[in-house]
């Protein structure tokens, strides 16, 4: 009767678990420590059972984290990518096997852990196999074969480009395959011209998966875990003098779901999170390193998280609970706030907001007239995660959702291709405000793929560097690649901790920037931006409440 009664509470405790229940997750450490007691030291039947189901629970719940692809995971909504279901069923199999090799009676109190351990490596490395044969390419090898076919090498040199005038258009979420799509359907007349012009790189983002990191390697030249950034907040924990960068992964998530576990436990406990900023930054990015060397920049919004207030030789401009705060030079000067209207529940919000952005950054870069100028938008990934909930078919995909790229009418559907032509009507608006001659840095810092796995397996992204006294397409660059390029075509020479610079001479080294620049950051004036956290729960960068 007791065994029974035991069996039918793990039932129910795993589909608590696997709902993420938040009555589940408040005992989950409890069960963490009495699996580790009850497995090791003797006890009757009840004791083996509820050891063996908190192994299963911990087998279970880990490979859901590891293989849940989507930025959501299925404990907040139903990821709708289309292998999820097999996912969910040999996991499940996987954790029963668990309970079972578990709960059996062995000669002596260690045969039965070391048993659990070999079914549980066994079976992790199938699952582990199986991860890998699910994730779609990460290439955009086709896309860039059919561009190079349609863009012809053009007949005219490529124009001069002043050294020392830079402009960096960043792009979150570009992807290839509808870059290819749209400029050889006409749609990206801007974009054509840089390509045709310019030498295109497809952008590896290495082991990086989310924006934060991304941005923050782009701008600096630093790999995450080297940064000071990996994603969207740091932890601080009673009685560490210092924060934590991130918590241990396990595939895209953190180790069973660990994040939303401590978020939800806040409250009660003992630490903290908080949203990063450009002040976690371990070494300065390209515009402070451009300010300090008595360049002019003209820095407008540049990352996808907090951008700390710092007096450079120009202008910064940031996000601040949905509109655009400006400073312009010294310490002394009154930060200007300019409402940007739209909404970010909607596409047609969305591209209301981006065009009056556009508008403003244009004028701040025609009255500033900067040697570096920076306009970041992140109006395709925003769009990108606003549909992210349509099911594949909806989106005219193949089943798995990698067989095909998306076509015109796909990328119409998803709202994308209104994205995309707003962003290249935007670089052409920003392009022509910040005027030429000069070198233009299209970047994005990943592709994103129409399924379940978003940008989590780390599509590669979008790199131009246009004009090029090499027009055509450069291969594989390694993201950390752009910030010793963009110093480069500013005449400035890289630091001894970067990579090579791309299409520009790779001259002498100088020590460590951050051994000789420091930021000059102006005292906090305003709360963090909420407004910023109610948008990444929307498209689940990060947990809920």
């Amino acid at each position: 009767m007791i065994n029974g009664r035991l069996d039918g509470v793990a039932g129910l405790a795993w589909l608590a678990l696997w709902l993420g229940a938040p009555f589940f997750v408040v005992f989950w450490p409890a069960l963490v420590a009495a699996s580790l007691v009850l497995r090791i030291f003797p006890g009757g039947p009840t004791f083996r059972r509820l050891g063996s189901l908190v192994a299963a629970i911990l087998f279970g719940w880990a490979w859901m984290a590891r293989l849940e692809p989507a930025h959501r995971p299925l404990v907040e909504r139903v990821s709708l990518a289309a292998d999820t279901a097999l996912d969910v069923v040999l996991v499940v199999l996987g954790a029963a096997f668990v309970y079972v090799t578990c709960a059996r009676r062995y000669p002596t109190r260690w045969h039965g852990p070391l048993a659990t351990v070999a079914v549980g490596g066994l079976l992790s490395a199938g699952l582990l196999a199986l991860a890998h044969w699910q994730v779609p390419r990460r290439d955009r090898d086709a896309a860039i074969e059919r561009l190079q076919a349609f863009l012809a090498p053009p007949v005219d040199p490529a124009p001069d480009a002043t050294p020392g005038r830079v402009l960096v258009v960043g792009v979150d979420g570009m992807d290839w395959n509808a870059v290819d799509v749209l400029v050889r359907a006409g749609d990206l007349p801007a974009i054509a011209r840089l390509l045709r012009a310019g030498r295109a790189y497809q952008l590896d983002p290495g082991a990086m998966r989310l924006s934060p990191e991304l941005w923050s390697a782009i701008y600096t030249g630093w790999p995450a875990g080297r940064s000071g950034i990996e994603t969207f907040w740091s932890w601080n924990f009673a009685g560490l003098s210092s924060r934590i960068v991130a918590l241990p992964k396990f595939g895209t998530h953190e180790v069973f779901f660990l994040g939303r576990l401590l978020s939800r436990l806040e409250p009660v406990a003992p630490w903290r999170h908080r949203l990063v900023s450009t002040a976690d930054l371990a070494s300065p990015p390209i515009w402070t390193i451009a300010s300090a060397q008595g360049r002019r920049v003209g820095v407008f919004d540049p990352v996808p998280y907090a951008l700390r207030e710092e007096v450079v030789d120009g202008f910064l401009a940031w996000n601040e609970e949905g509109d655009v705060a400006v400073r312009h030079g010294d310490a002394a000067g009154d930060r200007v706030i300019t409402p940007i209207g739209g909404d970010f529940d909607s596409v047609e919000g969305l591209l209301v907001r981006e065009g009056n952005r556009v508008r403003l950054a244009a004028s701040l870069f025609a009255e500033g007239r900067p040697d570096l100028g920076i306009y970041y938008t992140k109006l395709v990934d925003l769009v990108a995660h606003h549909d992210s909930w349509l099911r594949p078919s909806q989106r005219g995909l193949t089943p798995d959702g990698r067989s095909d790229p998306p076509d015109r009418d796909t990328l119409s559907r998803t709202g994308l291709l209104a994205a995309y032509r707003r962003v290249d009507a935007g670089l052409a608006a920003v392009l022509d405000a910040f005027g030429t001659p000069a070198h233009v840095v299209l970047v994005s810092d990943h592709g994103f793929n129409l399924n379940g796995y978003e940008h989590n397996h780390g599509p590669f992204g979008v790199l131009v560097v246009s004009p090029s006294p090499e027009p055509g397409y450069g291969g594989v660059a390694p993201v950390l690649g752009v910030a010793p390029t963009v110093l480069a075509l500013l005449g400035l020479p890289p630091d001894e901790t970067m990579a090579p610079p791309l299409d520009a001479p790779d001259g002498p080294r100088v020590p460590a920037y951050r051994l000789s620049v420091t930021p000059r950051f102006l005292p906090a004036v305003h709360q963090p931006d909420s407004g910023l956290l109610e948008r990444l729960r929307a498209i689940g960068y990060v947990g809920p409440r």
